[in-house]
């Protein structure tokens, strides 16, 4: 039996072979149509409406305390930083959002942030905050904050400082009165103990008080 013979018979085998075990191709026999009748051997579950964000209950908070301060005058102002992490730059720090955030370069300090309020202004405070969601849990950061006229020459106002944050006792805020004039505000991070860097997610500077 030469090779081609021997190809021949082979295919024939494995065609007889495909058949038996029902290894070849199915095809409609005629008569036989495409039933869109549902499979009776599968269960159709109607998927719940999920237009409403559910939050767990542990996670519910009463709306934080607004305290008027006055004017912000650092709301929506230009902001440098020294570093980010991501995508959290310092503009998030001012856009007047508590659900945005700057967050400095990881285990990089001092993070720094600097607001430019645009003219030389009499001041009397900052306040710095996180979200009010339960998820920023309680932290510590350490604060250092200047002032300038010139965005060369920066006096420090409040010196390194240990920040305390927790969205149960202060709504994840805390104000910082300080006494200066200046044009430019520098908050420099030195340490989070809930992160690996500086984080604000909203900056407000104010003029005097009273």
């Amino acid at each position: 039996m030469n090779n081609k013979t021997k190809n021949v018979v082979i295919i024939v085998l494995c065609v007889i072979i495909a058949g038996s075990l029902g290894l070849g191709a199915y095809t409609l026999s005629q008569g036989q149509k495409a039933s869109n009748e549902p499979n009776p051997n599968v269960t159709v579950v109607a998927a719940p409406e999920q237009t409403d964000f559910e939050q767990h209950p542990e996670w519910e908070l009463p709306e934080p305390e607004v305290i008027d301060y006055g004017e912000n005058l650092a709301l929506n102002k230009k902001a440098k930083q020294s570093g980010q992490t991501q995508i959290y730059n310092c503009k998030n720090a001012f856009d007047g959002s508590r659900y945005t955030y700057w967050e400095g370069k990881a285990d990089e300090y001092p993070g720094e942030v600097t607001v430019d309020l645009e003219a030389v202004m009499d001041l009397g405070g900052a306040q710095i905050m996180l979200s009010p969601n339960q998820m920023w849990g309680a932290r510590t950061q350490e604060v250092e904050i200047l002032v300038s006229g010139d965005n060369e020459n920066f006096t420090t106002v409040v010196p390194r400082t240990a920040l305390d944050f927790d969205p149960l006792e202060n709504g994840n805020a805390v104000y910082i009165p300080f006494e200066g004039t200046g044009q430019y505000v520098r908050f420099c991070f030195y340490s989070n103990t809930g992160a690996t860097a500086g984080q604000a997610a909203e900056i407000e500077v104010y003029g005097p008080q009273g």
